[in-house]
């Protein structure tokens, strides 16, 4: 494989940063069977690795930009990562994305019109000339910012490209929020009484009532979730075109009625802002930030500046 590197400058590697990217390179440093295109040091130190195809190093954007083979394949030939950094070569932000040519887009839409008209020929000719459920992943940008001399993921939120064009429009999906898990974290610590839904005597005791419909019906009983999505195949990113953590959150907003009517609803539903807190806090742990909420030293107030980033989001243009 032919590797490319471009340099601009050679001050972003160069400068050593006092910010402690330990845990930071541990949330990027990809899974079994994943893959980017960097390894990241405890100082911030970028390095390409033997996955990178090109890298330009942007000095006076203050980002480095990668093109790489990504191990899946399904959704384009290569993949793309973006690590911008702030005035004090801090890292503030990474983005992990498909690299989508037009015609990878072409053959996604033909792919999704064949499935959603399966049978209907007069169907795919009509969604062949404009195709309103389009639909695919695009790239997932992590916020980075700097706690009390720590690298800390802040929050991460998913693209999904919904027009079947290269420059076309994208909607976003939060995946996180890390002040939204510490939050909720520290209520529950509060609030031992929140987690008497999930204690597994109860649970038992309802479980042995399921049960006993289950043999009276020959039916089975699942518990499903919200409204998820599928893993993008980049450390840290799981995405979907309606975010999970968009939709327990807004699942309050659209209780109408009093206040013993919502308590039915909730009831009914299987749904509760505590419930749905549960649910974000174990969608926190799941996607690997355990280790910055449960440190206090990234949550100490006070005495030690914070750095966060104001920076918008990079969208590559081919």
């Amino acid at each position: 494989m032919k590797i490319s590197l471009i340099f601009t400058s050679f001050l972003l590697i160069g400068t050593a940063s006092a910010t402690d990217y330990s845990k930071c390179k541990e949330f990027f440093t990809p899974q079994e069977g994943l893959s980017t295109p960097f390894v990241i040091d405890k100082t911030g130190k970028i390095t390409p690795n033997g996955n990178v195809i090109s890298y330009v190093l942007d000095d006076e954007n203050k980002q480095e930009l990668f093109t790489f083979k990504h191990p899946s394949g399904s959704m384009a030939e290569n993949a793309k990562a973006i690590v911008k950094r702030g005035v004090n070569n801090e890292i503030t932000e990474i983005t992990f994305g498909y690299l989508l040519t037009q015609k990878d887009i072409d053959r996604i839409n033909s792919n999704n019109i064949q499935f959603q008209a399966k049978g209907n020929p007069e169907l795919v000719r009509r969604l062949s000339k404009n195709n309103p459920y389009f639909s695919t992943y695009s790239h997932t940008t992590t916020k980075i910012e700097i706690k009390n001399g720590q690298c800390v993921p802040s929050n991460q939120v998913s693209h999904n490209l919904v027009e079947p064009r290269v420059d076309g429009r994208t909607i976003t999906s939060n995946l996180f929020d890390m002040k939204l898990c510490k939050d909720l974290e520290q209520f529950i610590d509060d609030n031992p009484e929140a987690a008497a839904c999930f204690d597994p005597k109860l649970n038992k005791q309802v479980s042995s009532i399921f049960s006993n419909y289950q043999q009276r019906s020959g039916s089975t009983f699942a518990v499903g979730g919200g409204i998820g999505g599928f893993n993008a195949g980049f450390p840290g990113v799981s995405t979907g075109l309606y975010g999970r953590v968009d939709s327990l959150i807004n699942m309050e907003n659209q209780l109408w009625g009093n206040e013993e009517y919502k308590k039915n609803i909730r009831k009914y539903s299987g749904r509760s802002p505590i419930i749905s807190g549960h649910m974000i806090l174990q969608d926190c742990y799941i996607s690997g930030l355990g280790s910055f909420i449960k440190d206090p030293k990234i949550w100490k107030e006070g005495d030690i500046d914070t750095t966060k980033s104001k920076q918008e989001t990079i969208v590559e243009r081919n």
